[in-house]
């Protein structure tokens, strides 16, 4: 059980960082809260202390991660697509073009760029956002399966 913990708690780090593809940012906590969980039944029962304290540090350490990670992402997510649903993200897009029509500079490469860095951007945040939304689906699609195999039915 210690191992388990351990191994758990391990792999919670590179889940939590994941955390930015959606879905799989819950499963980095999931994973911490069973290390975390194992870590403490393991030191309870007189195991290796050594593996179930690694087990915990770590688990609570990926707990955390996933948690800023998962929900500064969500964030991110709601704002791009609340200004995406409002209009404002295309006038932000709008005046980044506009800065490469200033009259001031006189140089087609700063066009250049003001129209490239607007399009990357516009396409970048739409890509997130079906991104996103598509993964959510996946996620809660396979987690009613889940739950329906539970329950028997």
């Amino acid at each position: 059980m210690q191992i388990a913990a351990m191994i758990l708690g391990i792999l919670s780090i590179p889940l939590a960082i994941t955390g930015a593809a959606g879905p799989v940012g819950f499963v980095g906590v999931a994973v911490a809260l069973a290390a975390i969980v194992l870590s403490a039944i393991g030191m309870k029962k007189g195991e290796k202390k050594g593996f179930c304290v690694a087990g915990l540090i770590t688990g609570i350490f990926g707990l955390i991660l996933s948690l800023i990670i998962t929900i500064s992402c969500t964030v991110c997510y709601a704002k791009v697509k609340k200004a995406i649903d409002d209009g404002t993200f295309n006038e932000t897009i709008d005046s980044l073009k506009s800065l490469s029509n200033d009259n001031s500079t006189n140089s087609t490469d700063w066009e250049a760029w003001g129209n490239d860095l607007a399009n990357s951007i516009s396409e970048g945040a739409q890509g997130l956002v079906n991104g996103v939304e598509d993964g959510i689906g996946d996620f809660a699609n396979a987690l009613g399966d889940a739950l329906k195999g539970l329950g028997g039915n």
